[in-house]
């Protein structure tokens, strides 16, 4: 399978040291990128499933994906429209969304089997048993065994390395033709004694070996993620050899950590119309004209319709204004966004984060090009995530509680769009 370069993270690719988000002072921001979750996945997969069928060999099986880790799956009913003749096995314990449940009812639909369980060995020679003869099955990983918010460094490394050699184990269970694979190399130890993040007990190892194969960066991922997904080709089969290789945990996260640091937006921007047009080219299709038209209806089925970054009028700045209103989850709040569209970017939000937040009433009187801000603005600017949209540190705005409930403000700034 072959990638762009400028999708594929090389040992040659820049580094630039890590600092830490929470070390951010309003005065310093380092911009980052935006996040949209199922959409960063919905785009991953359609980038392996067109890499792996652009170059499928003459008269191979029907192809079937076998996805650990796939709940809540509410961008998969999209990715089954575009790819009609590929058959899923989806598997976790979490729960589905109503709409992959209901299609799961139908015998002739895309998916075979939905599974409510952990995914195993066991279960992985199951599957190759009940559908190798029939199909060319392809592993989709997106598992976490654990919660790195609530680990120290060496649980989260033990997790990672349990998460890894678990999904290696069933790429050869299931005699996978092609794996993509969740990748994140441990977290570098920390050596500073004086910093609160040092632990004498942690002995992460500098280097991890696992499978070589080709990292690509997520689109639209979190904003500082060092996540990757790792795709490896096969096939996996009894008696065959696969190659291995070293990845330095600093030097990945230094790596991604320029990534996220280096004009992002634009790099998820002209990701998502690469993988977009590679498949349009795959499927021509009377449906979408072109990857704007594809990425406006992707933007509207996962309930983003405002969100259009590949719209040659859409900016920047528009971008991170419309995820700082959706993320208040509040409808009434997306009416801001024309009127203040193109006129909210980031040096003015700084500006207004600087000299409000310690405001005891909500101000008034303040304008932005002529157009005065209503309390609804100064609402959205106070439930919304500007962590999220602007790589702000954390705002305290001190007549928050005069416009919106704490209640409120923690729910908006805990679930990403």
């Amino acid at each position: 399978m072959n990638f762009p370069d400028s999708r594929v993270l090389s040992d040659e690719f820049p580094r630039r040291k890590y600092k830490p988000s929470s070390a951010t002072r309003l005065e310093d921001i380092v911009l980052k990128g935006l996040h949209y979750g199922q959409r960063k996945l919905l785009l991953s997969e359609i980038e392996f499933l067109s890499a792996y069928l652009e170059g499928r060999r003459a008269g191979a099986k029907p192809t079937l994906v076998v996805y650990a880790g796939a709940a809540n799956g509410s961008h998969l009913p999209f990715l089954f429209q575009l790819f009609e003749a590929v058959k899923f096995v989806l598997i976790d314990p979490a729960p589905f969304c109503d709409a992959v449940r209901e299609i799961s009812l139908n015998k002739q639909g895309p998916i075979l089997d939905l599974v409510q369980g952990f995914c195993t060995d066991e279960l992985c020679k199951q599957l190759s048993s009940s559908y190798g003869s029939t199909y060319d099955i392809l592993l989709v990983s997106d598992i976490r065994s654990g919660v790195p918010e609530k680990q120290s460094n060496r649980e989260n490394t033990l997790m990672i390395m349990r998460d890894n050699d678990m999904q290696r184990s069933w790429c050869w269970t299931l005699k996978a033709e092609a794996a993509l694979l969740k990748f994140h190399p441990p977290y570098p130890p920390c050596r500073d004694r004086n910093s609160r993040h040092y632990d004498e007990a942690d002995d992460t190892p500098e280097s991890i070996e696992y499978l070589d194969g080709v990292r690509l960066f997520g689109v639209w991922a979190p904003k500082s993620s060092s996540e990757l997904r790792l795709c490896v080709q096969g096939p996996f089969l009894q008696g065959a050899s696969f190659p291995m290789r070293r990845y330095d945990c600093t030097t990945h996260e230094e790596q991604c950590y320029f990534y996220n640091t280096d004009n992002r937006y634009t790099r998820d921007c002209a990701a998502e119309s690469g993988i977009l047009e590679r498949y349009l080219q795959l499927f021509p299709s009377a449906s979408y004209s072109d990857p704007t038209a594809l990425s406006m209806t992707i933007s509207n089925f996962l309930g983003f319709p405002l969100f259009l970054p590949l719209d040659s009028s859409f900016s920047e700045s528009d971008a991170r204004w419309v995820t700082l209103l959706y993320s208040t989850r509040i409808p009434t709040c997306l009416e801001l966004f024309t009127t203040l569209r193109g006129r909210v970017t980031h040096t003015v939000m700084k500006q207004l984060a600087e000299e409000w937040q310690s405001a005891t009433t909500v101000p008034k009187g303040v304008s932005i090009d002529s157009v005065e801000l209503t309390s609804e603005f100064w609402r959205a600017v106070c439930a919304g995530d500007l962590t999220e949209a602007y790589s702000f540190p954390n705002i305290r705005w001190r007549f928050a509680n005069l416009l919106i409930s704490r209640r409120r403000k923690r729910s908006a700034s805990d679930r990403a769009p």
